[in-house]
């Protein structure tokens, strides 16, 4: 069996940028079928390509600039496609992946994210005897919407809502291309058949188009309870993508800033995300809240981690699942995070079994007290959500889920040419 992957960005270093779920999905697969991939980058860098050919992972880099530009997005107002797609689609990098479709002779394609969907669509309409599988790591439109409940920038709200229409008209017609579209998680599934059900130009459950396959978890050792020597500070890392920023924003200024006086805990946040609060570093400081930065090296970002008795998720932005909740618990953190985090893992995580939940400055100060007083145990929420995360979601799993699903459409792909 061989599958192209196509990616929105390179899936090596797989610690920066959400890359993680790329790698392992590439990794997990590649101990069972032939794996090719092939991504933009802004550079080819030959210490970026070496360790995915040494894991039996075939890459297609191709030099591409994919960043947004304000006169891309004034342009695309006379196209049909939404900017975040749009911005990613080159003729030449189409072309390219029709010569590699052409010399791998993949049995299967799998096109990962919104952005890169197009492509997808020229290789279906040039190679329809291949199946086609679009992966996304969460539906746009949704991501949208939450921005639009989210934000006060009246700019941003113009834009975000220009785009809105767009994006649900074109995410629909889009799906209807591919032979199978994976969701994330079951409430993406969800949504995705409530848009579908608004539009006429699919049926959500023709022949079983649409699947959930959620994302395993690379589970590592329980630092968190090796590391008795434990800070009274909550931990937060995120990477600096919008709905990382904006939720953060939305913590500190609806709960921190409220609640800090009241608590003898500090904030640490690492990432990418502090360069954006870097203007307000020292005021900041005053309210207990301490700017790490990024720190590249995810073996040492661990064990900074695992220092704090807490981690929290505080989104409110977004769509798919928070990797970082996963990441956490991997190391067994427990974590603290909004009902809108929760929502993705309700079949497996239950509030003050697994995992922390809260939604208000009452709420966040009422768990933090109780931490303060013993009232509740991190170390039994630490436990009970790394058992979970090694039961539940393993990569094995989920690649096994997908190996079934190739099986299936490869074998209808040549009974339909047998006919």
């Amino acid at each position: 069996m061989r599958v192209l992957f196509i990616l929105s960005q390179q899936p090596y270093p797989w610690w920066l940028y959400g890359r993680s779920s790329y790698y392992y999905t590439l990794l997990s697969l590649s101990e069972f079928i032939d794996v090719h991939v092939s991504f933009p980058v802004s550079s080819i860098k030959e210490e970026d390509i070496t360790p995915l050919r040494q894991k039996n992972i075939n890459p297609y880099p191709y030099v591409l600039d994919t960043k947004d530009k304000y006169y891309k997005l004034l342009f695309n107002l006379f196209e049909m496609e939404p900017f975040k797609i749009r911005k990613y689609w080159n003729i030449n990098y189409r072309n390219f992946l029709i010569q590699i479709t052409k010399e791998i002779k993949p049995d299967i394609i799998q096109v990962h994210t919104p952005h890169m969907a197009l492509y997808g669509m020229e290789l279906k309409k040039i190679f329809p005897e291949i199946p086609i599988i679009l992966r996304p790591q969460d539906i746009v439109s949704q991501q949208i919407e939450t921005l639009l409940n989210n934000s006060k920038n009246p700019f941003l709200n113009l834009i975000a809502s220009w785009q809105l229409k767009k994006t649900m008209k074109y995410e629909t017609y889009v799906w209807n291309f591919y032979d199978k579209v994976i969701f994330l998680t079951k409430s993406n599934l969800k949504y995705a058949k409530i848009l579908c059900a608004q539009s006429n130009l699919l049926n959500c459950d023709n022949e079983g188009k649409f699947l959930y396959i959620m994302d395993g978890v690379n589970v590592k050792e329980n630092l968190y309870i090796r590391n008795k020597n434990k800070e009274d500070s909550i931990a937060f890392a995120a990477s600096d993508q919008l709905q990382n920023v904006l939720s953060l924003k939305w913590f500190l200024n609806n709960i921190w800033f409220n609640i800090y006086r009241e608590t003898k805990f500090k904030l640490y946040i690492y990432g990418k995300v502090c360069e954006h609060f870097k203007r307000e570093e020292n005021t900041l400081r005053e309210k207990k809240v301490y700017l790490n930065g990024f720190i590249e090296n995810k073996d040492q970002l661990d064990l900074e981690l695992s220092k704090s008795k807490l981690f929290i998720s505080p989104t409110t932005v977004g769509s798919g699942y928070r990797t970082k909740i996963l990441d956490a618990g991997s190391i067994g953190m427990p974590v603290l995070c909004t009902s809108f985090d929760l929502e993705p893992f309700t079949d497996f995580l239950k509030p003050n079994q697994h995992i922390l939940v809260a939604d208000t400055k009452d709420e966040f100060l009422e768990i933090l007290k109780k931490i303060e007083y013993n009232e509740i145990s991190l170390e039994k929420i630490s436990h009970n959500f790394y058992v979970v995360l090694k039961q539940e979601f393993s990569w094995d799993n989920t690649a096994k889920k997908f190996l079934t699903l190739y099986s299936n459409l490869k074998n209808t792909s040549l009974q339909i040419k047998d006919k």
